[in-house]
C-alpha cells in the first residue's frame, strides 16, 4: 500500500502519542512521554527520546528500523509481522524490559548499556533454538554463529535470527 507522506518525517514532542498509518511511516524526532504506533507497511521509528509511557511499535507489512539513536525509558514492545526489526544502533539506551516478535525476517538490537530482554522471537521456517543473552556477536539467517564479529564494533549488538527465542 501507500504510504503516509510528508516533506520531511514529523517530530514527536509531547505526552503519550498515539499514530496509526496505512503504508509506510518515518518518524523524525522523538521527545514524548510515551509511544503507539502502528503501520500497515515499513517502520521507521526516528531518533529520540520516548519516556516512562514506553513504546509499542507494530509494523503490520514491513522492517521497523531507525535513522537514529532511541532511548527508551519504559518498556519496549516491538512487532514486524512481515519484515525484520533493526534497532542497531550502538547508541541505543532501552532502559526498560524489550519484547520483540517478527514472523519473516531476523531481529537487532544494540544497547549502549544493559539490554533486557524479556521476549525475542522470529518465526518462520528454521528450527528453534536459545541463544543466551549478551553472548552473540552477529548470527546470521542459518543460524550460524560467528566467535567475532566480521566487522569491527566494540558496541555489544546482538542479532536474533530467524525462529529463534529467549
Amino acid at each position: 500500500g501507500a504510504g503516509t507522506s510528508f516533506a520531511t518525517p514529523p517530530s514527536l514532542t509531547g505526552g503519550a502519542t498515539t499514530i496509526n498509518v496505512p503504508g509506510a511511516f518515518t518518524l523524525g524526532a522523538l521527545s514524548v512521554s510515551g509511544l503507539n504506533v502502528t503501520t500497515t507497511g515499513a517502520l521507521n521509528l526516528g531518533s529520540g527520546t520516548v519516556g516512562a509511557g514506553g513504546l509499542v511499535a507494530n509494523s503490520g507489512g514491513g522492517n521497523v528500523s531507525q535513522t537514529g539513536a532511541l532511548t527508551i525509558v519504559g518498556a519496549a514492545d516491538i512487532t514486524s509481522a512481515a519484515g525484520s526489526i533493526l534497532l542497531g544502533n550502538a547508541l541505543n539506551d532501552f532502559q526498560s524490559t524489550v519484547t520483540a516478535s517478527s514472523s519473516a525476517g531476523p531481529i537487532t538490537f544494540a544497547d549502549a548499556n544493559t539490554f533486557t530482554p524479556t521476549s525475542i522471537t522470529s518465526e518462520p521456517t528454521a528450527k528453534p533454538r536459545r541463544i543466551p543473552p549478551f553472548h552473540c556477536w552477529l548470527c546470521d539467517a542459518q543460524h550460524q554463529d560467528y566467535a567475532e564479529s566480521p566487522y569491527a564494533n566494540p558496541y555489544p549488538v546482538k542479532t536474533y535470527g530467524l525462529a529463534e527465542s529467549l
